[in-house]
């Protein structure tokens, strides 16, 4: 069974890879270095019989029946109130959420906002919201907002 770590986005899109560097920030956090390109990243956000995936154990049972081993996951991105993705969300190369380029209250559309991709290839990237291209190539994607740094600033 291949070992995988898996991001779990809230209420649970997932990130799953297979490679970490342990980082001691200080001692109230701990922070891993991951490269995409070394690991596998997938993003979930239903189960094959489209339903929700609403727990770590639902995604455990998602991953082991692909005979993989949930090793890591932790939270994260934006949603609607009945727990679709805010803003765009492409899953194995499919757009199942359009980009949300519109103005509004929250910080979803605090500026800059940004979007999470990877490639075909399994490059990251992430880039803000008004800047992305749509490619063939993106294999998977979720729009979050506001971006804390750009271009490592």
């Amino acid at each position: 069974m291949k070992s995988i770590y898996s991001f779990v986005i809230y209420p649970l899109l997932i990130f799953t890879l297979s490679c970490r560097k342990r980082i001691e920030a200080e001692d109230k956090f701990v922070a891993y270095q991951i490269s995409p390109e070394k690991g596998n990243i997938r993003l979930y956000w239903k189960n094959d019989d489209q339903t929700i995936l609403r727990s770590i154990a639902w995604l455990k049972n998602k991953v082991e029946a692909s005979n993989l081993k949930l090793l890591f996951a932790m939270k994260g991105g934006m949603f609607e109130p009945d727990n679709s993705p805010k803003g765009l969300y492409i899953e194995n190369y499919r757009q199942l959420k359009s980009m949300d380029t519109l103005a509004g209250p929250g910080n979803f559309y605090l500026s800059p906002n940004g979007i999470f991709y990877l490639n075909q290839n399994n490059q990251a990237g992430i880039v803000e919201t008004k800047k992305f291209r749509q490619l063939p190539e993106i294999k998977y994607a979720t729009q979050s907002g506001p971006m804390l740094l750009v271009n490592r600033k």
